[in-house]
């Protein structure tokens, strides 16, 4: 004779029962939010590294992802950084900071030289630092709230910038597709 199955101890159905008893018995997760790592050469790699490009220029980090879209990042090497340096104030150059961007084509937004000053980066020393993106594209958003612990991490992009295929091929150093 077959036996019975277990009898649940609470009074909602069996399903519910086992999927209350199952999570209540396990510690609470942590937070699944990524965290910001500083760029680092050693690390192992993530997702920046695997599906972006990466090309260090004089003072930026450009991040290529595969449809042309570039994340401008301040390099960890940088001279603001230098000297024990922390960063006091970032300001954007009045012709992007007074851009309206709107729309899904992005109507208004600014462009940018490779070789345009783009940001002044002022340190508690009183020094300041001319920040130049190294690639041309069109600004699609700025990094407006950044501090000194963003600027040194992943977490504080400068610039997202939409650029061309030819501009990204030169870059990277590869052919430029026809």
């Amino acid at each position: 004779m077959p036996q019975a199955p277990p009898v649940a101890t609470s009074d909602a159905p069996p399903a519910q029962a086992t999927a209350d008893a199952s999570t209540s018995q396990q510690p609470p997760a942590a937070s699944t939010a990524p965290r910001a790592r500083p760029m680092d050469a050693t690390a192992p790699p993530g997702s920046l590294e695997r599906y972006y490009s990466t090309v260090n220029t004089r003072d930026t980090v450009v991040c290529c992802a595969p449809n042309k879209v570039c994340v401008v990042y301040v390099r960890p090497e940088h001279d603001c950084f230098a000297a024990g340096r922390t960063v006091q104030s970032i300001t954007f150059a009045d012709r992007l900071a007074s851009a309206q961007i709107s729309g899904k084509r992005k109507r208004g937004a600014a462009e940018v030289a490779p070789d345009e000053k783009v940001l002044t980066v002022e340190c508690d020393d009183g020094s300041e630092f001319q920040l130049r993106p190294g690639v041309r594209g069109r600004v699609l958003e700025l990094g407006s709230n950044l501090g000194h612990a963003d600027l040194s991490t992943r977490a504080g992009y400068v610039l997202i910038l939409q650029s061309s295929a030819k501009e990204v091929a030169r870059l990277l150093g590869e052919e430029a597709p026809r």
